[in-house]
């Protein structure tokens, strides 16, 4: 979400937030130091290399729901490369999903990706493999969806999530869970991480929520569900995922701001993120940009 992918670098909300700052008269420059399919683990990492060079006033760590939670599932000792490939169902776009919003530059430089001559044939050894109840919710996918699995214009990785675990959006959802818990003290971890090596080079952090679709947009959430997912309109109003990162920044005693509600507000006919493949498109990045701007832009006056 905060590297950009599917819209061209300037565009990503960190450059966004920049020009917003700019424009309201401060004198900052942002630099996005985000990574595809990095976790809050990989997001500490960083920190540790490149926060002592660059110095900022400012860290602002980006904090995807549920995702981040989830993906401090995986051992540390794995390596990018793997994680990747157990993530890549929301760090890797559908061509169809962006070709649909019109980002022809985006699709240009990425239709020689290598994972892009495996979807076909990744689709047919799942499809094949797949038995019983597995067998079943794929049949009941979307014919639509489950065609663009098949003909490998969708991430496969998307299709075999759903097929092995249906309820994705809402395990993750019980705070009081022992489970949720235990992820929860991880990112709290690599959160305290970050702002060690901050207040080390002289700065601060914050953390701050980055909207996940099914929680955020009614278009996204249907989307889900038209994948086979278990969702419910109650996800649009849930403070669960919010509720996940600010347990973690408290246990790390760093600052949480939240823009999920004004981000929920309003929703207008252009859609905030791509259909079938999570990320924010270039109406999504603005808003999640101009929002976070004015909780930015009041940090910056209290330095």
């Amino acid at each position: 979400m905060t590297w950009g992918w599917g819209v061209e670098q300037e565009a990503a909300w960190p450059k966004v937030l920049e020009r917003t700052l700019v424009a309201g008269g401060a004198a900052v420059e942002v630099a996005n130091l985000g990574k595809p399919g990095a976790s809050p683990a990989d997001y500490a990492d960083i920190a540790e290399r490149s926060l002592p060079i660059l110095t900022p006033d400012l860290t602002v760590v980006g904090v995807l729901q549920l995702d981040d939670l989830q993906q401090m599932e995986y051992p540390r000792e794995e390596s990018f490369k793997t994680r990747l490939g157990k993530l890549k169902r929301y760090t890797l776009p559908n061509l169809i999903g962006l070709a649909q919003h019109v980002v022809r530059i985006a699709v240009a430089k990425r239709a020689t990706a290598p994972w892009l001559a495996e979807w076909k044939p990744e689709a047919k050894v799942l499809e094949s493999e797949w038995t019983g109840d597995d067998a079943r919710r794929f049949a009941a996918i979307d014919p639509d969806i489950k065609g663009l699995f098949l003909r490998g214009a969708l991430n496969p990785a998307v299709i075999e999530t759903e097929v092995k675990d249906p309820t994705y959006f809402s395990d993750y959802q019980d705070t009081t869970s022992a489970h949720v818990r235990q992820l929860i003290d991880k990112m709290s971890s690599s959160l305290a991480r970050i702002d060690r090596v901050a207040r080390e080079s002289g700065g601060r952090v914050v953390v701050v929520s980055v909207p996940q679709g099914a929680y955020a947009d009614p278009r996204a959430l249907a989307a889900r569900g038209r994948m086979g997912f278990q969702v419910d309109d109650s996800m649009l109003t849930s403070d669960a995922p919010d509720v996940e990162i600010q347990a973690a920044c408290m246990e790390a005693g760093i600052p949480f701001i939240s823009v999920t509600e004004s981000f929920r507000q309003g929703i207008g006919p252009e859609p905030l993120f791509f259909e079938l493949d999570g990320h924010f498109t270039q109406a999504g990045q603005d808003r999640f940009a101009h929002l976070l701007a004015a909780k930015v832009s009041l940090l910056l006056h209290h330095t």
